[in-house]
C-alpha cells in the first residue's frame, strides 16, 4: 500500500509540470492581471451574479476599434475592464489620452455603466489618473455619455478598488 501511494505522487508531479508552461506563459503575458482583477470584482457584493467575458473586442462598422480585457455583466450593469501589469498605458502623454478615449468611447458604443482599471501595481501613475479625470470632465462638458470609472489597483497584493468621478474626487 506504502508503495501505491508513492506512486500517486511522482504522477501528481508530473502532471504539475506538464501545466507548467502554460501558467508560466499566462503569468508572462500579463494573463494574471485580468484573472485576478475579475476574481476580485465577484467579490463585491455588487458584482456578485456576474457573467465575466475575457478578451475581446469592440466592432465599429465592422472594424475592432478597441480591445477590451475583461467584462462583467451582473443583472443590470455592464462593466468593461483594463488590465495592466505597469501603473500607466504605453507610450507617452497622448497615447495614454487616446487609449482612454477609445476605452471610454467602447464603454459608450455597448452601454456599459463604466470602465474598470485594473493594475498588479498598488496605485495608478497620477498622471493616467489626471488624463482619465480630464476626459471624464470634457465628456460631461460636451453633453456626452459619462462612463463610471473605477480604479482597481494593488491585485497581486491587497487589492483596493476606488471610484474616480470628474471632478477630481475619488
Amino acid at each position: 500500500m506504502h508503495h501505491h501511494d508513492h506512486q500517486d505522487q511522482i504522477n501528481l508531479t508530473k502532471y504539475y509540470y506538464d501545466l507548467h508552461p502554460a501558467v508560466l506563459e499566462l503569468i508572462a503575458n500579463d494573463g494574471d492581471v485580468p484573472l485576478l482583477a475579475t476574481q476580485y470584482l465577484r467579490t463585491q457584493p455588487w458584482a456578485r451574479p456576474a457573467l465575466v467575458g475575457e478578451e475581446f473586442e469592440l466592432l465599429r462598422d465592422g472594424n475592432p476599434f478597441v480591445e477590451i480585457d475583461f467584462a462583467l455583466a451582473t443583472n443590470d450593469e455592464l462593466w468593461l475592464g483594463e488590465a495592466k501589469k505597469g501603473n500607466k498605458f504605453e507610450g507617452n502623454h497622448r497615447e495614454q489620452k487616446r487609449e482612454v478615449c477609445k476605452l471610454l468611447r467602447g464603454c459608450s458604443a455597448v452601454g456599459a455603466t463604466g470602465l474598470v482599471l485594473a493594475t498588479a501595481q498598488s496605485a495608478w501613475s497620477t498622471e493616467l489618473v489626471g488624463i482619465v479625470q480630464d476626459e471624464l470632465r470634457g465628456r460631461r462638458q460636451a453633453h456626452k455619455d459619462v462612463p463610471e470609472v473605477r480604479l482597481l489597483a494593488g491585485l497581486r497584493e491587497v487589492p483596493r478598488l476606488t471610484s474616480l468621478s470628474s471632478d477630481g474626487t475619488s
